[in-house]
């Protein structure tokens, strides 16, 4: 993302959040990410929203992004690792017939929750909420 480009999508459409294109992508990495901190400072003066980044899972550098502008950070793939591996030895566990939705959604969560305070303790979020 460019700043100007970030500055004038903004003003044409008003948006609460601008999620940027500053080094990071969706799913798993071939590659390590590198986020490019001095686009998004750029990025961060020329627009008056909260910045999103997406592809945050496994970059390096995410704690150095919440001074710079960044509100959200998208982490969906280090939560789906853990809570996939947690549902589904749930489910090779158990009969199907004594599995509840409510059950699997629990085991989910629980293994979520070290990931999320992992993640809220490195943006410096914690005790924010």
């Amino acid at each position: 993302t460019k700043p100007e480009d970030a500055k004038r999508f903004v003003e044409l459409t008003n948006v609460d959040f601008l999620a940027v294109a500053v080094g990071t992508a969706h799913g798993l990495y071939t590659f390590e990410p590198k986020i490019d901190l001095e686009r998004l400072k750029q990025i961060s003066e020329t627009v008056d929203v909260p910045l999103v980044i997406h592809g945050g899972s496994g970059t390096p550098g995410l704690e150095q992004t919440p001074p710079l502008g960044v509100s959200k950070v998208n982490v969906f793939t280090d939560l789906q690792i853990p809570i996939r591996k947690k549902v589904k030895e749930i489910i090779e566990s158990e009969p199907l017939e004594r599995l509840t939705a409510v059950r699997i959604w629990k085991t989910a969560n629980e293994a979520a929750e070290p990931v999320i305070r992992d993640y809220l303790r490195k943006l410096g979020a914690s005790g924010k909420a």
